[in-house]
């Protein structure tokens, strides 16, 4: 029930109270009086409820604050002539006149507003349009702007498999993706690290990438990928170049102090290269006993050795520098090497002499130091073995025929042979 609805009634009740209670004090008047009142009191029914029935849930505001007034004075006036009807007063009836009067001017401030009651149902009416309206425009705008929002590109598998020059994987390879920006709200960057299998797996959205790679002890790369589809992408990275520098090494032989040539040299880095790998070098003294090899900078390990040098180790120290560094010098000792020597002993006719005892003495040209050698009971021919280059002196001494000893000397070089003649005693 609408507020303006419980006012009327409101207004017929206390209307309606103050008829009855001047009824019970004027039962003997005439009953023309009760009908004319009872029909004043059913004709103002009849017009409020009309009244009801026209007007609406919108009414204005004035108008409500009027007939909140006109039941102020009315229940003023229900109030004064209740108390008339308790006390038989003759003024009860002019209180019932005054209550009709009431009621009249309260059916009149109705019918005043019905007016504007109407004018606020147009005022409603058009103010719910204009909302319909409002709501529906911006129900339509929001769809028309979800029908704008641009849509996110399809997701697609990446199988990305890194590996080093030997085709082996590289473990902790570091993935950087940067992709093209996009109409859509979309992420634009991926990255991780390759596993055990060199692979890095992920899910991204179709887009141009730059894909960038990296690891320690590598050259850093990076690849340009249209990702429209699931791919599987293999890369190889380079190992890192590193930096290098000559490195000269001075050999000489202890024996005299002169260069050492044909020494040859091993090295080996105590740190190993970016792949994990040794870092070696070779090399070989000139005739001055200079060696020199373009190497990457370290700490190296050297083995000195060849057919004619005892093996000797030693170690070098190669750091870049802005002057440059003189040789590393090392002496090594000489091995002599050993040679063949073939001893023929003859007579004067040149027939091989039977039963003669050698004896030698080898002086190497390049050691301090001698070899000796002794054969006994040749029988015209013996080879014997030696040190290397040098004065090899041979005596021969006949012990079954009568042939004087005798003595002859070579400068040996390489294999060679040497004859001794033997003189007879003419016994």
């Amino acid at each position: 029930m609408s507020p303006r609805t419980r006012q009327f009634l409101l207004i017929f009740g206390v209307v309606a109270l103050v008829a009855l209670a001047g009824c019970g004090e004027s039962l003997e008047g005439p009953d023309n009086d009760i009908e004319g009142e009872g029909g004043d009191f059913e004709e103002t029914e009849q017009e409020n409820e009309t009244e009801t029935n026209e007007s609406t849930d919108d009414g204005d505001a004035d108008d409500a604050g009027d007939a909140d007034d006109a039941v102020v004075e009315i229940d003023e006036t229900d109030d004064a002539d209740a108390d008339d009807a308790e006390d038989g007063s003759p003024e009860a009836e002019e209180a019932d006149d005054s209550s009709d009067d009431a009621g009249g001017a309260a059916d009149d401030a109705s019918d005043g507003s019905g007016a504007d009651d109407a004018s606020d149902d147009d005022a409603d009416d058009s103010s719910d349009g204009d909302q319909d309206d409002a709501a529906d425009d911006s129900s339509d705008g929001d769809q028309d702007d979800a029908d704008d929002e641009p849509r996110a590109p399809d997701q697609s598998l990446l199988t990305l498999t890194v590996v080093d020059e030997d085709g082996d994987p590289i473990e902790g390879v570091s993935v950087h993706g940067q992709g093209e920006p996009h109409d859509a709200d979309i992420p634009l960057e991926f990255g991780g690290e390759t596993n055990a299998d060199g692979q890095y797996v992920d899910e991204i959205y179709q887009n141009n990438y730059t894909i960038e790679l990296e690891r320690e002890g590598y050259n850093a790369t990076t690849l340009q990928h249209v990702h429209d589809g699931e791919y599987e992408v293999t890369t190889t990275l380079e190992w890192e170049a590193e930096e290098t520098g000559e490195l000269e090494i001075e050999v000489l032989e202890t024996t005299w102090g002169g260069p050492a040539e044909g020494v040859e040299i091993y090295g080996e880095r105590e740190e190993p290269g970016p792949d994990g790998e040794p870092v070696t070098f070779t090399a070989e003294t000139d005739g001055d006993g200079m060696a020199a090899v373009d190497v990457p900078y370290g700490v190296y390990d050297l083995e000195f050795g060849g057919d004619d040098y005892e093996s000797l180790e030693g170690q070098v120290d190669h750091r870049e520098t802005d002057e440059r560094t003189p040789p590393a010098l090392f002496e090594v000792n000489l091995v002599p090497p050993e040679y063949e020597l073939t001893i023929n002993v003859v007579d004067e006719d040149g027939e091989p002499v039977d039963g003669v005892d050698i004896e030698g003495v080898s002086e190497p040209y390049y050691a301090d130091q001698t070899d000796s050698f002794e054969v006994r009971g040749v029988n015209g021919s013996t080879t014997v073995t030696t040190l290397g280059e040098g004065l090899v002196t041979v005596t021969a001494t006949p012990t079954e025929t009568d042939h004087e000893p005798a003595t002859a000397q070579i400068s040996l070089r390489q294999h060679d042979e040497l004859t001794i003649r033997l003189e007879s005693t003419g016994n």
